[in-house]
C-alpha cells in the first residue's frame, strides 16, 4: 500500500464581525507526497477531514470526504466543511465546548492530527450574536430598553387585614363596612347563612288539610270544598270491605299473571310484557330406515313394539339366561367333549380345530389348528392391562423343563419387540441368550429383555463366528459397489469386489 504525505502549506480560516454571517468552512491547502517525499502530481486522491473533540484521540464530532486532483506540483486546495458529510453536521459543531483537533487522511492513510487554534473560534463568536427582542434595541455595543422605563406604574397587589383593604407599592388603604345579621340571617366569620325560608317565597308555605263531615278545608287561606256523598260499595270476588277500607283478598302479586305464548314464523312471543325471542332455524331432517316425515311430524314406520327387542344369551355353570327374559337350568351330563373344573374348561382327547371340521395336519401332536379360507390366518394374543404387555407362546418338552418362548413385548402401546427367550423351567426367568427384533427393524443376539438393539444387527456377550472360509461380511460402498470383507492368513482384512446380492 502506498504511503502518502501531505505537506500543509496553509490553513486559512475566515473571520466575521459579530453581526455578519460566518462562512461555514475553513480553507485547506497541502502538497501530496509519496513515501519517498516526492510530490504526487496530476493524480486523483481521496481526502478525509475529521474534527475531534477534546484530544488527538477524541471522538469525531464531524467527518467529511473530498475527491480532488493534484496539480503539476502535487498541490491541492479544499474547504473544510464543504465536503461530503460522513458523520455529524459542520454547522452544529460546538466550538466553545472544548479544544478541537483536525485529523487528515489521504486515501484512508492517516497524515496528521493537530489542534485548531484561534481562527476557528470565529464560529463561537457567531453563537454570541445578540439579536434585539421585544422592547430592546441594539446599537453597536449598546443595548437599550425601548419599552416601559417608568418605575411609578409598577404592578401592585391587594391585601386584606381584618376590615382593612390595602394596595402595595405605596398604594393607600380603606376600611370595609361591617355587616350585622338581620331577621332570618346568621353570620359566622365571613359566612352569611339564611336561617329562614330558603326559597324567599311567601306563596308556597306549608298548609294542612282538615275534614269535617263532607267539608274539606286547606289552612293558611287555602279555602274549602264540600265533598260529594260517598257511593255504597259491595265486595266482589277477591275484595273485602271493612267500614271505609277496601281490601284485596285475592292475588296480591302482579308478577305472576297468566301469560300466553304466541308463535309467528320463528318469532316466539310471551304476552303481558314477557318479551320475545327468535327461534333458530329448524334443521332439515331426512327420513332413514323405519322413519317417515310428514311436515313437522316424524313417524316410526318400523318396529313400534317394545316387547320383541333383541336379547342376549349367557351361561353361568349350567344356568342359561336370556337378557330381559327368564333363565333355565340345563341338565347335567350330555355328550360334550369339554370338561369344566371351576373356572377352567379343558379337552385332552383329540385336536381342537378353528375354522374347519377336518384337521389340516394329521400329526397327532398338532393339537390346535387354525384354518382360514382367506389368504392368511392369525392367532391373536392380547394383553389389556394398559401397562407393559408380554404375550408369549411357550415351547417345552415337559411343563417343568427348560424351553423357549416366542414373546411380543410392548410398553404403553409403544416399543414393540419380538423375542425368542430361553426359559429356565423353574422361575420361567428370561435368560440373556435371547434374540429380539424391534418394530424399527433393529435386531439383537444375547440381549436381556430390557435391552434395545442399537443397530440392524447387534451382539451382546459373545462373538460373531463365520465358519466357512471365504465367507465374510458384505458391505456396499457409496458408489453402489458391493464388497466382501474376509481375513487373510496374516489376520489382515481383505476386501473383494463382488456382485451385489
Amino acid at each position: 500500500m502506498k504511503k502518502y504525505l501531505a505537506s500543509i502549506l496553509a490553513i486559512i480560516c475566515c473571520f466575521s464581525s459579530i453581526y455578519a454571517q460566518t462562512p461555514q468552512g475553513m480553507n485547506y491547502q497541502a502538497v501530496a507526497r509519496d513515501a519517498q517525499g516526492q510530490p504526487i502530481v496530476n493524480t486523483s486522491i481521496n481526502v478525509s477531514f475529521s474534527i475531534l473533540d477534546g484530544s488527538p484521540t477524541g471522538s469525531a464530532v464531524y467527518k467529511e470526504n473530498h475527491g480532488v486532483q493534484t496539480n503539476g506540483f502535487g498541490l491541492f486546495t479544499l474547504i473544510i466543511g464543504q465536503g461530503s458529510p460522513v458523520q455529524g453536521d459542520f454547522s452544529n459543531i460546538n466550538w466553545s465546548s472544548s479544544n478541537k483537533y483536525l485529523k487528515v487522511e489521504i486515501n484512508s492513510s492517516l497524515q496528521s492530527t493537530m489542534q485548531l487554534m484561534s481562527a476557528p473560534y470565529a464560529f463561537f463568536a457567531e453563537k454570541t450574536n445578540i439579536q434585539a427582542g421585544a422592547g430592546i434595541s441594539v446599537n453597536g455595543n449598546t443595548i437599550s430598553n425601548t419599552g416601559d422605563v417608568s418605575n411609578t406604574n409598577e404592578i401592585q397587589q391587594l391585601q386584606l387585614n381584618g376590615s382593612t383593604l390595602s394596595l402595595t407599592n405605596g398604594g393607600n388603604a380603606v376600611t370595609l363596612p361591617a355587616y350585622s345579621a338581620g331577621n332570618g340571617i346568621a353570620i359566622s366569620g365571613n359566612t352569611i347563612i339564611n336561617t329562614g325560608d330558603l326559597d324567599n317565597s311567601i306563596t308556597n308555605e306549608i298548609q294542612q288539610l282538615q275534614l269535617s263531615g263532607t267539608n274539606l278545608t286547606l289552612s293558611n287561606g287555602g279555602g274549602s270544598v264540600t265533598l260529594p256523598a260517598a257511593p255504597v260499595y259491595s265486595a266482589g270476588s277477591g275484595i273485602g270491605i271493612n267500614g271505609t277500607t277496601i281490601s284485596n283478598t285475592g292475588d296480591m302479586s302482579n308478577t305472576n299473571e297468566i301469560q300466553q305464548l304466541q308463535l309467528s314464523g320463528t318469532n316466539l312471543t310471551l304476552s303481558n310484557g314477557g318479551g320475545s325471542v327468535v327461534l333458530p332455524s329448524s334443521p332439515t331432517y331426512t327420513a332413514g330406515s323405519g322413519i317417515a316425515i310428514n311436515g313437522t311430524t316424524i313417524n316410526n314406520t318400523g318396529d313400534v313394539s317394545n316387547t320383541n327387542e333383541l336379547q342376549n344369551l349367557s351361561i353361568a355353570g349350567n344356568t342359561l339366561s336370556l337378557s330381559g327374559g327368564n333363565s333355565i337350568t340345563l341338565p347335567s351330563g350330555g355328550s360334550s367333549q369339554w370338561t369344566t373344573a371351576g373356572n377352567d374348561i379343558y379337552y385332552n382327547s383329540g385336536k381342537v380345530l378353528i375354522g374347519s371340521t377336518t384337521p389340516f395336519h394329521p400329526y397327532a401332536g398338532s393339537m390346535l389348528q387354525v384354518i382360514s379360507d382367506a389368504y392368511e390366518a392369525e392367532l391373536h394374543l392380547y394383553g389389556i392391562n394398559g401397562g407393559s404387555n408380554y404375550n408369549s407362546i411357550a415351547m417345552r418338552e415337559f411343563p417343568t423343563q427348560t424351553g423357549w418362548a416366542l414373546t411380543h413385548k410392548a410398553t404403553g402401546g409403544i416399543n414393540h419387540q419380538l423375542m425368542f427367550e430361553y426359559l429356565d423351567g423353574v422361575t420361567n426367568a428370561q435368560n440373556y441368550n435371547t434374540f429380539k427384533i424391534t418394530s424399527t427393524g433393529m435386531s439383537g443376539f444375547g440381549m436381556d429383555y430390557t435391552d434395545v438393539p442399537p443397530s440392524r444387527v447387534s451382539v451382546k456377550g459373545g462373538d460373531v463366528n463365520i465358519l466357512d472360509i471365504g465367507s465374510g461380511v458384505i458391505m456396499k460402498s457409496p458408489n453402489g459397489n458391493c464388497w466382501r470383507m474376509t481375513v487373510s492368513n496374516a489376520g489382515q482384512p481383505v476386501f473383494t469386489s463382488i456382485t451385489c446380492p
